[in-house]
Formats: C-alpha cells, sequence, structure tokens
C-alpha cells in the first residue's frame, strides 16, 4: 500500500488514504457484533453501550468551539470502557505499513483516546486537540458505494493562516476513508457537516495517538 505523504501531513497537516480491505472486514465484524443503543444527548443516531457518559455534564458551547473540550470530559473512560478486540485492532491499524515514514522518526506509539458512534452532528470548524496527541485518526464506515453530497455527513479539512485558508478539502465517508490529521499543527482545523439522511448509517472510529523513541 502507499505510504504516508509526509508533506502533506507536515506541511498541509493531514493526509489521507484507505484502509486495507481486510482490516475494513474486521471494522465491519466488530460493529455487526456491538450492541447500539439510542444516544441519550441525541447527539449521535447510535452510541455503543459501552459508551456511558452517565453522571457527566457539560454545556457545550452553541458555536462548537470548544469540542476539544467536551472531547476531553466525556472520552476521559472510553479507553477503559471499550472492548480489548477494538484496541487491538486500533494498533493494527497505527502498524500498517502506511506509517513506516513516521516510525523512522519515532517508533513507539501510544493509544490515548478512542470513539465509535453512528451519525454525524453539525460542527463547525475546531481542532480535537483531545489530551494533546499527536496523530488523530478519523476513520468512516459506510455501507454505500457512492456517496451523495446532498446526504450530509461530509468531513471539511483545513489549513489557514492569518485568516488565509493555505489549503482545503472535502471528504467523503466512504467505507474505509481514513483521515490522518496532524494534531500537533495549530493551523489544521476540521468541519462536520450534519448527516441529514438519517436512513442510512455513518460509522465513526476516532482514534488519537502519541509517538515517542
Amino acid at each position: 500500500m502507499n505510504q504516508i505523504n509526509l508533506e502533506n501531513y507536515f506541511d498541509k497537516g493531514f493526509d489521507l488514504f484507505k484502509l486495507p480491505d481486510n482490516i475494513i472486514k474486521k471494522l465491519w465484524l466488530i460493529l455487526q457484533d456491538t450492541k447500539w443503543i439510542r444516544d441519550p444527548d441525541n447527539t449521535y443516531k447510535s452510541i455503543p453501550i459501552w459508551y456511558n457518559s452517565e453522571g457527566v455534564i457539560y454545556q457545550s458551547q452553541d458555536s462548537g468551539g470548544d469540542r476539544d473540550v467536551v472531547e476531553r470530559i466525556y472520552g476521559k473512560s472510553l479507553l477503559e470502557k471499550c472492548p480489548k478486540n477494538i484496541i487491538e485492532i486500533a494498533y493494527n491499524i497505527i502498524n500498517l505499513n502506511f506509517f513506516d515514514p513516521l516510525r523512522f522518526f519515532k517508533k513507539q506509539t501510544e493509544l490515548k483516546y478512542i470513539h465509535l458512534w453512528n451519525g454525524a452532528e453539525e460542527i463547525p470548524w475546531h481542532m480535537d486537540t483531545v489530551d494533546g496527541s499527536d496523530t488523530l485518526l478519523l476513520i468512516y464506515l459506510t455501507e454505500q458505494t457512492d456517496w451523495d453530497n446532498n446526504w450530509g455527513g461530509c468531513v471539511g479539512l483545513r489549513k489557514e493562516l492569518s485568516n488565509e485558508i493555505k489549503h482545503e478539502i472535502l471528504i467523503q465517508p466512504l467505507s474505509g476513508n481514513t483521515i490522518v490529521i496532524n494534531n500537533a499543527n495549530p493551523l489544521v482545523k476540521h468541519r462536520v457537516y450534519k448527516l441529514k439522511n438519517t436512513n442510512i448509517n455513518r460509522y465513526t472510529l476516532s482514534l488519537c495517538f502519541n509517538w515517542s523513541t
């Protein structure tokens, strides 16, 4: 498979690739084995039963600009609750040859954050600087072979410097599409468009890793 483009990762702040078919198949098996429940906060279409924010209360800003704070509060214990098979596949993904150019600089990785949900809320431009992690992966799984942007659910990525947009791209959440974000780059932001077609499923697996020597 192709390897991460270091110029994209360090200059633009992000790169894109599609997961290998064997990994996609394993992820679908996990999704099928997961018990999904209605999100009591009505943020998502559904959430895994192991995701539980009970007792955690935080009133997010209407603008969504404090999204990183929300993620830290609600995601603090997700690693402890997450099934081991999902943790295992997270490391399978970061250990793909795709990431070898990053391993030239730092060889060790540690999973710092994990989240899994179905659906997509409207989120304005923001950074997911969860716990200051180095690399953020956003992995999408959908049943459609083609995506209509009118359904919503797409993701925007941009690099902005002094109010000037240097790079901008729109990503469709087709199955296996993976966004790799340099989470240490403060110039890179992304946004999510609300999923308008609620008859379809749009699964997202969010992973944050730290790198060390």
